[in-house]
């Protein structure tokens, strides 16, 4: 847990791994104004956060390896998550079949220089499951923050079902997600036929309205 503003970086290779496989929390952001750098992460049951507080602001995860482990949560404002490795995330945090590399909420994120892969499509999550490297949505009756202002860029992104997966839920949300940018970014190593959401068709990129129901 980083609860300092602070900068943690890794002197050499530094690895921490749990001694549960898929259990407790790789990175546990309770901090404005840091940043941690340079370490490997395996085995946790989340990768960042968990869900953390959308008070966090001012958060810099640079060159870090998250090696199966569950999800990336952003939520705050300010975060730029740079130049990272997410390899295999294991279901840990949710429930079987929705583990996602990343979800992200709040406001003014940058999301650079990645590489999200390593999911085993026919081993790791059923066929049919929806899986994305960053998931992102607004819905009407979550308190989680609106997202806005967020860009995406540069990154490498294979072994998905969906890539980026941006949602408005048009029941009751306060505000539309607004100003996502997604830019020079690759996506590959995707089977289209087989997997997808509720066993519909993969995207490298999907926006939408969704009206529940």
């Amino acid at each position: 847990t980083v609860n300092k503003s602070i900068t943690v970086q890794a002197n050499g290779a530094v690895i921490l791994q749990s001694p549960s496989p898929r259990n407790g929390t790789a990175l546990d952001i309770a901090c404005s104004n840091c940043t941690v750098t340079g370490f490997t992460f395996v085995d946790f049951g989340w990768a960042v956060g968990g869900p953390n507080s959308p008070t966090r602001s001012n958060v810099t995860i640079r060159n870090n390896v998250f090696r199966r482990s569950g999800t990336v949560w952003i939520e705050g404002t300010n975060w730029l998550f740079e130049g990272c490795e997410i390899d295999r995330p294991m279901v840990g945090g949710q429930p079987a079949g929705i583990e996602d590399f990343m979800n992200v909420w709040g406001s003014n994120h940058t999301i650079r220089r990645s590489f999200f892969h390593g999911l085993q499509l026919y081993g790791d999550i059923p066929v049919g499951a929806h899986t994305d490297c960053i998931q992102m949505f607004n819905v009407g009756n979550s308190s989680r923050e609106v997202l806005r202002d967020v860009v995406i860029e540069e990154n490498i992104f294979t072994d998905f079902v969906q890539g980026v997966h941006i949602t408005n839920d048009a029941n009751g949300s306060p505000s539309p997600i607004s100003n996502i940018t997604v830019r020079n970014n690759i996506f590959w190593g995707v089977d289209f036929v087989t997997t997808g959401w509720n066993g519909g068709p993969a995207h490298e990129v999907l926006f939408r309205n969704h009206i529940p129901g």
